[in-house]
């Protein structure tokens, strides 16, 4: 009978023990940081912070924390350039699978992660969304990777967006950076008053209401309104151009007049937006508008609820 007890005993901590790690595996609480989500992933006595970033499936780490991840790079080494600054990407199959994507960046020795957030990296979501929904859940600060079949009900609370693929463009390594990355279709309204068709991708990296991506150097002359100093998540000081927009997401409904930042972007080099001369990114002032942002990338729909 003890025997019996303690084999039963022993598989119940084993189930309990599993269930847990799936649990944690699948729900990832967050902060706010510089309108930026940073999640806490639990690894060995410590956390390690990320940046979580819908749209990219590349993950960048301090090289001074890779060890923490088991991280045993390759010595094939790829330098690519993302925005304002170089990455050396280096790929492996070492790291713990529980962190998105398999794909993986160092920072530069001389461009370690300094920021007010105090992170560790960048993780990349759009892998996660070959294989589940996602749940950016603002009003309990919580990330939660849920069943593709478990779907939320429709309601007077519930906005319903249709979500499309961006297009990538131009092929070369760049273009692992957006990887499986979802937009929706939108219009932006110029201060001229003319109006402009195009994708604004989903992105949580992003800590800008709107950013203009363009791949004409003439658009931003005849766009901006002046000019502003910009610091990315890595410390890197640019002088951007901004305008003021309006935008429509849903039918008759626009936005207030913003303020835009416009960031150019060669067209040979790295293009989401396909043949697109404008696009947009949706970034995390949009997004925490609502209690919860639910992006389902197999029905095809980005549900916002309020």
């Amino acid at each position: 009978m003890k025997l019996k007890l303690a084999i039963f005993s022993m598989i119940f901590l084993i189930l309990f023990n599993f269930i847990t790690k799936s649990q944690n595996n699948t729900v990832f609480p967050f902060e706010i940081c510089q309108d930026r989500i940073v999640i806490h992933y639990p690894v060995k006595d410590t956390s390690l912070k990320f940046i979580f970033d819908s749209g990219s499936n590349l993950n960048i780490i301090n090289l001074d924390k890779a060890h923490l991840l088991n991280a045993k790079f390759s010595d094939e080494v790829n330098k690519i350039n993302v925005s304002y600054f170089d990455l050396k990407l280096k790929r492996t199959n070492y790291i713990d699978e529980n962190i998105f994507g398999g794909r993986w960046c160092s920072i530069d020795k001389y461009l370690i992660l300094k920021t007010e957030c105090n992170i560790d990296g960048l993780v990349g979501a759009s892998e996660l969304l070959k294989k589940y929904t996602i749940d950016i859940c603002f009003a309990e600060n919580l990330i939660k990777i849920i069943d593709r079949n478990a779907k939320p009900t429709c309601s007077a609370n519930i906005e319903v967006l249709a979500i499309d693929k961006p297009s990538k463009g131009y092929e070369t390594d760049v273009s692992l950076f957006t990887g499986n990355a979802v937009s929706v279709s939108g219009e932006i309204l110029l201060s001229d008053t003319s109006k402009i068709n195009t994708q604004f991708l989903i992105d949580t990296g992003s800590k800008f209401e709107i950013a203009l991506m363009v791949t004409d150097s003439s658009i931003i002359r005849n766009l901006s309104c002046g000019k502003e100093k910009y610091d990315n998540f890595i410390g890197l000081k640019k002088v951007l151009d901004y305008t003021f927009l309006k935008y429509r997401l849903f039918k008759n409904q626009y936005s207030s007049n913003i303020k835009a930042f416009i960031f150019y972007q060669e067209p040979n080099i790295f293009s989401i937006f396909g043949s697109r001369k404008i696009g947009a990114l949706l970034g995390i002032p949009f997004l925490k508008r609502y209690e919860s942002v639910i992006i389902d990338n197999f029905e095809k729909k980005l549900y916002l609820v309020n």
